[in-house]
């Protein structure tokens, strides 16, 4: 209850103060931090969870990469992209964008493009904003109108 008001450190100490913590009341967390601009408390309390040997689902794992691409944190977000393979979430449509904005942001559009064309059917206006964003971050403009071209031969409404 805490977290989702934005109350962090009224979260903080009662899941402190927990004897068992499981999967929920750490996503709580990560999703508490992650929201209240805290990033570098996400990452902590989502590296935490991993050595705590809880399971990650597709919630954490995007705000995980989603704190790493706030801060441009690539190795962590690349670790996270690991555990994400591990897990199967690569399907996930949030996690995919995830991923491909946090490679955008740290400007490794290699990897960003990797990522968004795995599954097609997953792209969505989100990924391809992430796309054509870190293209005209790099100032590679011929790229990023490609990008913008495909998106609107494949009927998706550009924002």
């Amino acid at each position: 209850m805490y977290s989702k008001c934005g109350f962090m450190v009224e979260a903080y100490k009662v899941f402190e103060e927990m004897p068992s913590k499981d999967a929920v009341s750490w996503t709580s967390m990560i999703d508490g931090y992650a929201k209240s601009g805290d990033f570098e408390a996400t990452l902590l309390s989502y590296q935490r969870m991993i050595n705590d040997g809880i399971g990650v689902d597709k919630y954490v794992v995007s705000s995980a990469l989603s704190a790493s691409s706030a801060l441009k944190a690539c190795q962590f977000g690349k670790r996270v992209h690991s555990t994400v393979v591990k897990f199967g979430l690569e399907v996930e449509v949030a996690v995919g964008n995830a991923l491909v904005d946090m490679y955008s942001k740290s400007g490794d559009m290699v990897s960003a493009l990797n990522v968004f064309r795995v599954d097609p059917e997953c792209r969505n206006i989100v990924s391809y904003s992430s796309v054509i964003n870190g293209y005209v971050e790099m100032d590679e403009i011929e790229k990023a109108f490609s990008v913008f071209v495909d998106l609107q031969r494949r009927g998706a409404e550009p924002n």
